[in-house]
């Protein structure tokens, strides 16, 4: 048995980009979170992954971290979720995905969104 969470939209504002202006000026980032677990052994929040948790952590790591890359980003967020969830004893972590998008870009002009998708397929 195996659930899948998705959490997306999740609004950050931060410092991360190859441009200075980028390194300066915070721009908003929109984070979509795709988590599969497996064997949920019971009806308890504290047995499970709390989504108010998850949503805040991404949001800090968005704000307290600067990155030239938002491959980069991305990936910090998605091992940091592996680091904090996968060894707990209620429930597998089996898969992890992160999609950063990066609404406002030197080519919006030209598109409407850049993101870029982190993912990690655990044993």
């Amino acid at each position: 048995m195996s659930f899948d969470i998705n959490i997306s939209g999740i609004e950050a504002f931060g410092k991360h980009g190859i441009y200075q202006s980028e390194k300066n000026n915070e721009q908003k980032f929109l984070i979509d979170i795709f988590i599969t677990i497996e064997k949920l052994r019971e009806d308890n929040i504290d047995n499970t992954i709390n989504y108010e948790n998850l949503v805040d952590d991404s949001i800090a790591l968005v704000q307290n971290e600067s990155f030239d890359l938002i491959e980069t980003l991305s990936q910090k967020i998605g091992k940091y979720i592996i680091e904090k969830y996968s060894n707990l004893e209620a429930f597998n972590l089996k898969y992890v995905k992160i999609t950063i998008h990066k609404p406002e870009t030197s080519l919006s002009n030209r598109t409407e969104n850049i993101s870029v998708t982190y993912h990690e397929q655990l044993k």
